[in-house]
């Protein structure tokens, strides 16, 4: 018999609710860890473009270098999907969710929950502009990373990619949820 069916078996005869489209953490840090080779992927794909004659630089390989961005930004996107999903679970589930904003007291930001565009009209497209400037920034402080001296210690220097990283899902996530049209209207300061 094959394990499916006597897993279904099982299930069946003891009568226990499976939630099979629960997400669990493994999947989440299986994803992230799949993350972190594309980055290393599309980094080795970099250094083979400055490599050589420089072949790989000519305009008609541009699709390709696409690909590979694509791929990896489709991970991250994943992985936000897959966190909001875990997340929602949990508060489901009466779980305690870990709240950030204690976390960005500590950083010295200009993080602040009112608006200062409270009362005015939402502009899509002025939000979606600096939205890909902050991505782009993002990036600028990966390249960064990626010049330190050991830029891949486990448990040190890789939780700053970490946060680099979740910092870009959180970017993506808004700005389809811009897109999606979840924002608009008069600017609240409660939104």
């Amino acid at each position: 018999m094959s394990k499916y069916k006597s897993l279904v078996r099982t299930i069946k005869e003891h009568n226990t609710p499976v939630d099979l489209n629960e997400v669990q953490d493994k999947e989440v840090k299986m994803m992230k860890s799949l993350s972190k080779d594309m980055q290393k992927v599309l980094k080795g794909y970099q250094q083979i473009v400055k490599a050589g004659d420089k072949t790989l630089s000519d305009k008609q390989f541009n699709y390709e270098y696409e690909t590979i961005l694509q791929a990896r930004d489709t991970i991250i996107q994943l992985i936000g999907r897959l966190e909001t999903k875990m997340i929602t679970q949990k508060k489901m589930r009466g779980e305690e969710v870990e709240v950030i904003d204690e976390k960005l007291n500590a950083f010295n930001s200009s993080y602040q929950r009112v608006s200062k565009y409270n009362g005015k009209e939402f502009d899509r497209k002025k939000e979606i502009k600096q939205l890909d400037k902050m991505h782009k920034a993002l990036e600028q402080v990966d390249k960064l990373h990626a010049d330190l001296q050991y830029p891949y210690v486990v448990d040190t220097v890789t939780r700053i990619w970490d946060h680099l990283m979740n910092a870009s899902i959180g970017i993506m996530q808004y700005k389809q949820a811009v897109k999606d049209g979840e924002y608009d209207g008069i600017i609240d300061k409660d939104a």
